[in-house]
């Protein structure tokens, strides 16, 4: 492993993240409070983009679980390492800070999240629908557990 990637994992640990490594990626569990701290501290070090926001619902433990998936094309010992910030969110109320301004990159991936799962993005400017039309959407949102896709008229 380069310096620069132990010196950001070492960072990581002495400010208490936990922080797991395995083959090129390293991943940091981060609370809602320390979010955005984490990220400034990750680009200050080199992490230069969002490569992929995710999310996954929980229902029966009442939670959302939002992951970052970042990297970096101007740091050259960076290039093969994913960083995975990973976070959970209150599933009745999931919200947190838009990184719209940090990242521009991610602007389109925090507006599929919102329309997919119901995520707020706090300062996002742009919160629209990007994939469903209004006439498509209902009250639950698509990749929520508790969706029901409607029956085709399949007829064995």
């Amino acid at each position: 492993m380069s310096e620069l990637i132990d010196k950001l994992v070492n960072e990581l640990r002495s400010k208490n993240y936990n922080v797991s490594e395995e083959k090129g990626r390293i991943k940091v569990k981060v609370t809602l409070e320390n979010f955005v701290e984490v990220v400034k501290k990750l680009k200050s070090m080199g992490i230069d983009h969002v490569k992929s926001l995710t999310a996954i619902d929980y229902p029966s433990e009442g939670r959302i679980e939002v992951n970052y998936i970042l990297g970096s094309y101007s740091t050259k010992e960076l290039y093969e390492t994913i960083i995975i910030v990973s976070l959970d969110l209150s599933r009745d109320s999931p919200s947190l800070p838009s990184l719209a301004k940090m990242f521009p990159s991610i602007i389109y991936q925090e507006r599929e999240c919102y329309e997919m799962l119901g995520i707020e993005f706090k300062g996002h400017n742009d919160l629209r629908h990007l994939l469903l039309s209004s006439e498509d959407f209902t009250d639950v949102h698509p990749l929520r557990k508790e969706f029901k896709i409607e029956e085709e008229g399949i007829m064995a």
